[in-house]
């Protein structure tokens, strides 16, 4: 299939405004009565966006465009721990003070650390930003960074690690992650390597990766609740304008590498994803994507929200049968910068079928998923959109949530999108681009295969893949017919 449709939405891109509108145009008063974000950039290229919603509480903090993937196997880990080791103190006051000052105020201070983020923030009433904004500037800009507490530090990482490695969603993902992207730091845990929590990393690798990367270009002061934009500006100002711009944040370009892994872990149940590479996070198709997304949505066996029409539904109740060896199954997005990661993630469970049976309902269930589009309709598609704009309407439901979209938002596009405007790209997605979208990233492309359980009951690799695209089947024929 021609991708010139895709190929001049690149002018649509999400850092640049789009002229869609919604379709619904009764729709447009009430989406304009949203606050709009306001932007600053200083000299040195810090940015600032707040956005005022008149609460009595706020949310202020710092995004960083620094996370894991800008690390190396050598220090591996060293993002995720400066996270910890900031809370340790400053040379100016001691963890304890921190602590009392977040307590007395009844504000809750907090960080984590992505692939592609680091974030520290904190949630209290609007009266306390300002202090509360400095304390924050005083831990990154001032941390202390001792010996004793890297020590200490390092057993608190293992067991968080540990604790991790208990949760198989996010043993899953890292597999997954380091299948596709085994080249590049996308393919590295958060965590790190554990030799490099153990005794690698130490203070000159962490003052060396603060001084590569936390600068003022990569940074920005997310505020919103109770807050006045020219406040916040001024002490963005007076706390990070003096920030070096220097060195540059250094180029993106992952390479998705189609391949499997199985890793064997004694489960009764075994994991199994399918993963593709797409576009990048502010490429227009990403729209498409996860309303792609949201046409699957997720399935629970167990569920009591199930909704009888959806596709995902459809497919689960046809294949299932009565041994019910289908547990879940559901599409994800994972969007990065250059390169972001679509697929599914099932569970299934053995019960009183062989390891046969299972390896060809596994294959069963993906075949199908990769042939539902074929027959998706108007309405479906309809269906979807309701639910992406619900789940973006609710991933903002407080100052917490809200600010996290707006630092989201900067660091991937550089600039707060309206309403309006998501509103508008949501409904302009049409089942054409969603067909477009499909043949041009998932079929007959390479991806990444990733097993989490017993070997013997997780589909072989090689089979798998020989197979997939076959268009011999009867169903599988008709279907893809439609795509190419």
């Amino acid at each position: 299939m021609k991708r010139t449709v895709c190929a001049l939405r690149e002018k649509y891109s999400l850092t640049v405004p789009a002229p869609f509108k919604p379709k619904d145009s009764s729709l447009i008063k009430h989406l304009e009565k949203d606050t709009p974000a306001e932007v600053s950039v200083l000299p040195n290229g810090f940015r600032v966006m707040t956005k005022d919603t008149g609460f009595e509480t706020a949310t202020v903090g710092v995004w960083i465009d620094a996370g894991s993937r800008f690390e190396t196997w050598e220090n591996n880990g060293v993002a995720h721990f400066l996270e910890h080791m900031t809370f340790k103190g400053t040379k100016t006051r001691s963890k304890n003070e921190l602590d009392c000052f977040f307590e007395l105020t009844g504000g809750i201070l907090n960080a984590y650390t992505t692939r592609e983020q680091t974030v520290y923030f904190c949630d209290g009433m609007k009266s306390n930003i300002g202090p509360a904004f400095e304390r924050i500037t005083d831990i990154l800009r001032n941390s202390r960074l001792r010996e004793p507490d890297l020590e200490a530090e390092r057993y608190t990482i293992f067991k968080e690690k540990e604790d991790v490695e208990m949760n198989i969603d996010e043993v899953m993902m890292d597999h997954v992650h380091l299948t596709c992207f085994p080249n590049d730091g996308l393919g590295m845990t958060i965590l790190g390597l554990e030799e490099n929590i153990a005794t690698n990393i130490n203070i000159p690798m962490i003052q060396d990766y603060i001084k590569n990367h936390y600068t003022a270009k990569r940074m920005c002061m997310i505020a919103c609740g109770g807050v006045d934009h020219s406040d916040m500006v001024a002490l963005a100002e007076k706390y990070w304008g003096d920030l070096p711009s220097y060195p540059e944040k250094p180029s993106l370009n992952a390479q998705f590498v189609g391949g499997d892994h199985i890793v064997e872990y004694d489960l009764p149940s075994p994991n199994l994803t399918i993963a593709w590479g797409v576009c990048g996070q502010s490429h227009h198709d990403m729209v498409t994507l996860q309303v792609i997304e949201h046409i699957f949505g997720a399935w629970e066996r167990n569920a009591n929200d199930k909704n009888p029409d959806s596709p995902i539904h459809k497919i689960a109740s046809s294949i299932n049968g009565p041994d019910g060896i289908l547990q879940t199954l559901q599409a994800f997005t994972t969007p990065y910068h250059d390169v972001s990661l679509f697929g599914f993630y099932s569970v299934c469970s053995p019960g009183n079928n062989g390891p046969d049976s299972l390896k060809k309902f596994q294959f069963d269930v993906v075949r199908r998923l990769l042939t539902v589009m074929a027959d998706l309709t108007e309405e479906q598609l309809h269906t979807a959109k309701e639910a992406y704009k619900l789940r973006f309407l609710m991933a903002a439901d407080t100052t917490t949530e809200l600010a996290d979209v707006m630092g989201a938002k900067m660091l991937a596009h550089g600039r707060d999108i309206p309403l309006v405007e998501v509103w508008g790209r949501i409904d302009n997605v049409s089942l054409e681009d969603v067909r477009e979208c499909l043949a041009h990233y998932i079929m007959e492309k390479p991806f990444v295969l990733t097993g989490v359980g017993t070997r013997a009951l997780l589909p072989d690799a090689a089979t798998f893949k020989s197979q997939i695209w076959n268009k011999d089947a009867t169903y599988q024929q008709s279907a893809f017919g439609r795509f190419f």
